[in-house]
């Protein structure tokens, strides 16, 4: 039987499990989980329990490291900044569409940052003069998806 444990990367986010290797984790516990862009801390909502799991589990790398919980708290006002600076321009270029969350990836410090930001809206809009002005506040590569109900 497979060790499994759960973890998120918000308070109340959705559950991604994990193998946890030879570490015991508890609840609330920072971890290092592998993610398609990078690795990133997510934090346990429940340990590594005996399960009966069908399928392979991606490895959990460990706990995180004060380094790593730096970048983490770096990233989420990084994040939080994006939000705000949107919602802004949003409102400046008149268009009908809502902030609903940003990511933010620093593949590096000193190039490639890029952040998505997803928007809610009745319809098609016409942001072309939005990302510009995203663009050159932020400084970073722009991706704005809009998304639907059931996203």
């Amino acid at each position: 039987m497979p060790r499994v444990m759960a973890v998120a990367f918000e308070p109340l986010g959705r559950l991604h499990y994990f193998d946890p290797g030879e570490f015991d984790f508890a609840f609330g516990d920072a971890v290092l989980v592998p993610t398609g862009d990078g690795i990133e801390v997510a934090h346990c909502v429940w340990g590594p329990a005996d399960l009966d799991w069908a399928g392979d589990l991606p490895a959990c790398l460990g706990p995180a490291g004060p380094d790593h919980l730096q970048r983490d708290a770096t990233n989420r006002r990084r994040r939080a900044e994006i939000a705000a600076v949107a919602r802004q321009l949003v409102s400046r270029h008149d268009l009908p569409m809502r902030i609903i969350g940003v990511d933010f990836v620093d593949q590096s410090k000193d190039f490639d940052q890029q952040a998505v930001v997803y928007f809610e809206a009745p319809g098609r809009v016409d942001f072309r003069a939005l990302l510009i002005d995203l663009a050159r506040a932020l400084k970073a590569r722009i991706d704005l998806r809009q998304i639907g109900a059931r996203d």
